[in-house]
């Protein structure tokens, strides 16, 4: 990465521009298709189904070290569709829940300790549909002006990972990996940090999030 794309994930700067940007409009689904299989990507502007489940997760930006960094968090195993897959926190709408934000703050406090208080809540980023869990995922965008002490739940969360989102800017960041779906293997879009591989949803929100900030 360049020394220009760098500054532009660095100090308070970064948040502003993020939330001029977020006002002017949002990439969409065009940030989304970049993430996705080539064979789905006609699907993308399909309605979602009627009978589609609900959930909200909560993208919070936040300043480390002088750079602009999100929470992220690593699944346990479990007998379910996103058993250990990197995501951000979040959940099934509850019938209590006035809102999808409600929803994001609720599942934030609940998964990895973040005060519902804490976060200073932007808005909707563009909502998405997992097919393989039937879900529709509302991603609400805020910004942090203190970082909290983490708290994960042990059955929700196996780890909390705080990702500078430069990172995903540098050369071989995103790369094409081969991942067990329900549908057996299959080849797909990703971003590869650290040791980890984060896909599907998890990474058409934040291609989203990247191009909000670096066009």
């Amino acid at each position: 990465m360049d020394g220009v794309k760098h500054e532009l994930f660095q100090g308070h700067s970064a948040l502003l521009r993020v939330e001029e940007r977020f006002s002017n409009g949002l990439p969409g689904l065009i940030s989304h298709e970049r993430m996705v299989p080539p064979e789905r990507r006609p699907n993308l502007w399909d309605p979602f189904p009627e009978n589609r489940k609900t959930s909200a997760v909560l993208v919070s930006l936040f300043q480390r070290n002088e750079e602009l960094h999100t929470t992220l968090i690593l699944r346990p195993s479990y007998n379910g569709v996103h058993s250990k897959q990197i995501a951000f926190p979040g959940g099934k709408t509850e019938e209590s829940d006035p809102s999808f934000t409600h929803t994001a703050l609720r599942e934030a406090e609940e998964e990895v300790g973040i005060p519902m208080h804490l976060p200073r809540v932007l808005g909707e980023l563009t909502r998405l549909y997992i097919p393989p869990s039937k879900f529709e995922v509302v991603p609400i965008l805020s910004t942090l002006n203190e970082i909290p002490i983490w708290r994960p739940d042990p059955t929700e969360v196996d780890q909390i990972l705080e990702l500078p989102l430069s990172d995903l800017r540098k050369p071989n960041a995103f790369q094409m990996s081969i991942r067990p779906t329900s549908f057996g293997p299959v080849e797909v879009p990703a971003f590869i940090w650290k040791e980890h591989i984060i896909w599907g949803a998890t990474a058409m929100i934040l291609n989203e999030l990247l191009d909000l900030i670096d066009p």
